[in-house]
């Protein structure tokens, strides 16, 4: 396992597994799909200079826009309820 992997299954265990205080199983797992969204969209990384995961990616595709298309891109909205990219 490479030693990024093992960082962001700590910070998983850490914030959203046990950091997080809830009754169940079932509450957690109800809050896992917020948790993604955050960990993905706000939530800020030190070694990406402090931005998001996604304010990263936003400026990795600026510097390399034909590079949208390997990363299965599209101009359109994600349905109600759901973040782009967020599975389920």
């Amino acid at each position: 396992m490479a030693s990024a992997d093992c960082v962001y299954i700590q910070t998983f265990c850490r914030e959203w597994a046990y950091g997080m205080p809830l009754q169940t199983s079932e509450e957690r797992k109800q809050w896992l799909p917020r948790y993604l969204r955050l960990y993905h969209q706000r939530r800020c990384h030190m070694l990406l200079g402090g931005l998001s995961l996604q304010q990263r990616l936003v400026a990795l595709l600026a510097e390399c826009p034909g590079e949208k298309a390997h990363l299965g891109h599209h101009d359109q909205q994600a349905p109600a309820g759901h973040a782009a990219g967020e599975g389920g």
